[in-house]
This record gives C-alpha cells, structure tokens and sequence, in this order.
C-alpha cells in the first residue's frame, strides 16, 4: 500500500514538474539533472540560489 501511495505521488510530481516545464512556470529553460555528486551539487545550487533536493532511500 505504502509502495502505491509513493508512485502516485511521484507520478503527479512528475506530471506537475512537466507542464511547467512546457509553460516555461520554471522561471527560466533550465533542466533538471540527474547528479551524483554532493558537493559539486550544493556549491551550483548555493551560486544559482536555488535548493537542492537529496532523494535516497533503502531497503529495510
């Protein structure tokens, strides 16, 4: 059940971060990149003002 509820609500972030992205709502062209680097992320995050989102997880 828990596994439904986070698709959802990652289907409807992902619909939600698409049409912005079409109705230029993203307040600019950028594109959002996958990274694995940390601290490269947070020094460009930190020079541009915007936040950064850290997604992880494990299996219990």
């Amino acid at each position: 059940m828990r596994n439904l509820v986070r698709g959802v609500l990652y289907g409807l972030a992902g619909l939600l971060l698409a049409a912005c992205g079409q109705t230029g709502g993203g307040g600019g062209a950028s594109h959002a990149g996958w990274g694995t680097d940390l601290t490269a992320a947070l020094a460009e995050a930190k020079a541009s003002g915007k936040p950064v989102l850290i997604d992880f997880g494990a299996e219990w």
